[in-house]
């Protein structure tokens, strides 16, 4: 029931007509159990998931979010990615995601968009989707919570373009989760 309402939730969200891939990167860790039971769901809303690195290697060896962060190049295995087709990855216990697109097709160079890039590009998508309901929905308060360990451009970022209020709170999910109750 959980895969349904995410994959259901991310089709309502794209809309009819949605077809697109994404590589996912599973680190040879445990996400890729997971990740394998809801490619099947997300299939049926438009989103074709290819999966490397399933746990057959050597956990996070040249591979996973981490790898690509600092190393900011694909791992061998996702050698097969085009131009701009569109990546993710995970580390080994699957809790720090990276997206990232393939740069060009003669090196494994890659542009990365680490947690605090996907910050803004979802802030930016949801105050523009509330923006557009109507009254008195349109109006909900749209926020983002971040730690110190945030780029501070990031922060400057979403105030001064996106027009989001930012709540810095200490690391820990259990002062994030408190945060972010203050928004609607």
């Amino acid at each position: 029931a959980y895969y349904a309402l995410l994959s259901n939730s991310f089709g309502v969200l794209v809309g009819k007509g949605f077809e697109k891939q994404l590589h996912i990167d599973c680190a040879n860790g445990v996400g890729a159990l997971k990740l394998e039971k809801m490619a099947v769901f997300l299939e049926k809303v438009g989103l074709r998931v290819i999966l490397h690195n399933t746990g057959d290697g050597v956990l996070n060896h040249e591979c996973g979010s981490d790898y690509i962060q600092k190393e900011k190049m694909l791992p061998s295995s996702m050698m097969g990615m085009q131009i701009n087709d569109f990546g993710c990855a995970v580390d080994g216990d699957a809790d720090r995601l990276v997206y990232f697109y393939r740069k060009s097709s003669e090196s494994n160079d890659i542009v990365l968009l680490d947690g605090d890039k996907i910050a803004a590009l979802v802030a930016g998508l949801f105050k523009d989707l509330v923006g557009s309901l109507p009254e008195p929905l349109c109006t909900s308060s749209i926020g983002v919570v971040q730690t110190a360990y945030a780029n501070g451009s990031s922060t400057k970022y979403l105030e001064e373009n996106v027009g989001c209020k930012v709540t810095i709170t200490p690391t820990g999910v259990k002062h994030l989760h408190k945060a972010a109750h203050n928004f609607d």
